[in-house]
């Protein structure tokens, strides 16, 4: 089978999340022809077109050819434009063919190991591909803890619960949420027109992982446990010059492949935006959780697909909660841009209508693009009509999905510094794709100026918040959600185990100082780890913890129904002596 148990288990669960092998081998052979198109294409455009034919700058060819008055878009191509290219343009196809074949040699090896997670499926779990679409991620974790006694997936347990298999597939990123919650990682910067932000790009992740979890050199020596340097503390000065030597290296690194990746990612952001602009054009103005995000609102032990659930409940709150603080500057501005653009495109496409020869003139399609961009770009401040203005209902009900409260975003959800916070984690579209297209440069900067300074900060969460369970290996103590060691202390009152730990302890306060998680994230970690997986069961104050929210909730939820029953008779009351009132009326009257 698969050599880790580790990578058993996330490919169980990357086979589940993409519905079976053909689908992976599908995904994976596009992904390949993508990567060449963009490739192949691009080099086309650049080597391959000659634009003062296209444009009719010019009326012969490069041979001297006479052109015909009237063009065919072959006319602009240059025969044998594979000669045209030029040494540097040679090394970046040469570099991006190597890639595309590792790439191809990667995916060959991926599909042989889940050709064998099919058949783990088929004959262990008894689920054939047709299958998983209708089964829940629980369901499948049930079975298989439930073959656990049968084939002992792990040697040294007698049987496992839904808990292991998840901080398995989720080791490496326990640790990542962790240190974003602790606001350790990404860090904040500034950037032109966006100020302030906490950057965490696609490729700044991958550095960080790949320096953090799966490099050579990160702090693992296997796939389970952390290196025993990191748990001494007499050797963490050493790990901290190690570590920040080799973020020296990636920085380095980085810079010398920054005008490839940089290429690649302006041609790939512009073919895939593209795309989305023609089934969206609102696209641009449009907004998602970022990568920082994403992570600032994990829970501990979450899945990929059960954040995605849970995000998505939030989106249409949030982009109405978002839509309602622009200002009334920017909405008169944009309310006259949209007047005399579309008075310039309704114009110009009437002409055209009545004459095509219209486009024919100079600059007219570069017009009718120029104006309907600036149509579509001042639509996204300029707010619905039928709008209602309801800024602390919304938050209650982003609030109530996201499960990431601070006071002041529910008690202030109509001030602009609220605002100015959600919207740190609910980017623009835009935005987020000018970070992405500004990560091949930033990136070995932020890593050198920014990442290294954290570096210590990094090395001692490590060593503080590592644990080693038998049979499951070194995990990020956050992460066993033990709300005695780790839980928020203003939450006492729903577990006493809490308090009586808290007042045992009180004198071995010294290194504890990022033990505790402020806003109650390990108890809404263990909360929705209890709710995705039903057949879990907690033990000690975890089981305590559960049991007495459930009791709150009830008793809140009785007495709403009271309130409600109580107010339902008062109104029945207040009827019937109406009724009587105005039958004694006309008694009186007759």
């Amino acid at each position: 089978m698969l050599p880790y148990f580790d990578s058993f288990f996330a490919y169980i669960y990357e086979y589940y999340q993409q519905r079976g092998l053909t689908c992976i081998a599908l995904r994976s052979l596009f992904s390949l022809l993508r990567f060449a198109f963009v490739v192949l294409f691009s080099t086309f455009l650049v080597n391959c077109v000659d634009y003062d034919v296209l444009f009719y700058n010019r009326n012969t060819t490069l041979d001297g050819r006479p052109l015909p008055a009237k063009r065919a878009i072959h006319n602009a191509f240059i025969p044998r434009c594979y000669a045209r290219i030029n040494p540097l343009m040679s090394l970046a196809l040469f570099l991006a063919a190597l890639f595309w074949l590792a790439h191809l040699f990667r995916i060959f090896c991926r599909l042989v190991q889940f050709s064998e997670i099919r058949r783990f499926f088929i004959s262990q779990l008894e689920i054939a591909d047709s299958e998983m679409q209708n089964l829940s991620w629980a369901q499948v974790v049930e079975r298989l803890c439930g073959v656990q006694k049968r084939l002992h997936l792990i040697v040294n347990r007698e049987a496992i619960t839904p808990l292991d298999v998840c901080q398995r597939i989720l080791r490496h990123k326990n640790y990542f949420v962790a240190l974003v919650y602790y606001n350790i990682l990404p860090p904040k910067i500034r950037l032109p027109v966006l100020g302030h932000v906490h950057y965490l790009s696609n490729g700044l992740r991958f550095n960080l992982e790949w320096l953090l979890f799966w490099g050579p050199w990160s702090p693992w020596k296997g796939p389970y446990a952390l290196k025993d340097e990191f748990k001494d503390p007499d050797k963490l000065p050493m790990i901290v010059r190690q570590l920040q030597r080799t973020l020296t290296i990636m920085a380095i690194a980085n810079l010398i492949f920054f005008p490839f990746v940089f290429v690649y990612q302006v041609l790939f952001s512009f073919f895939s935006y593209s795309e989305h602009y023609q089934r969206d054009p609102n696209v641009f103005g449009m907004r998602k959780y970022s990568n920082y995000g994403r992570e600032k609102l994990r829970h501990f032990n979450e899945m990929d697909h059960e954040l995605d659930a849970r995000l998505n409940k939030s989106y249409e709150f949030a982009a109405r909660y978002t839509d309602q603080f622009i200002s009334p500057l920017t909405q008169i501005i944009a309310r006259n841009i949209a007047f005399v653009a579309a008075s310039f495109f309704v114009v110009l496409c009437a002409l055209t209508a009545i004459d095509e020869d219209t486009l024919k003139i100079e600059h007219v399609t570069t017009i009718l693009s120029i104006t309907g961009g600036a149509v579509l770009i001042s639509r996204i401040f300029i707010p619905k009509e039928n709008m209602v203005f309801c800024q602390h209902l919304l938050m209650q009900q982003i609030v109530a999905n996201i499960h990431y409260a601070p006071r002041s975003w529910l008690a202030n959800a109509h001030s602009t510094e609220i605002h100015k916070e959600f919207v740190q984690i609910f980017r623009m579209k835009t935005e987020l794709l000018i970070e992405e297209l500004l990560s091949p440069f930033l990136s070995p900067f932020i890593l050198y100026f920014c990442v290294w300074k954290r570096v210590p900060e990094i090395v001692v969460f490590l060593h503080e918040n590592t644990v080693t369970l038998e049979g499951l290996g070194d995990v990020c103590s956050l992460a066993q959600m033990n709300i005695a060691r780790d839980g928020d202390t203003r939450l006492v009152s729903l577990n006493q185990s809490v308090c009586v730990d808290d007042t045992e302890n009180n004198k071995n306060k010294v290194s504890t100082r990022r033990r505790r998680t402020p806003c109650g994230k390990v108890e809404l970690s263990l909360l929705n780890f209890a709710t995705q997986n039903p057949d879990w069961v907690p033990t000690g104050p975890e089981a305590e913890f559960i049991a007495n929210v459930k009791d709150l909730v009830s008793t809140e939820v009785f007495g709403i129904l009271e309130n409600m029953e109580n107010q339902r008779l008062l109104y029945q009351r207040s009827n019937n002596k109406s009724c009587f009132t105005n039958k004694r009326r006309k008694k009186i009257t007759l």
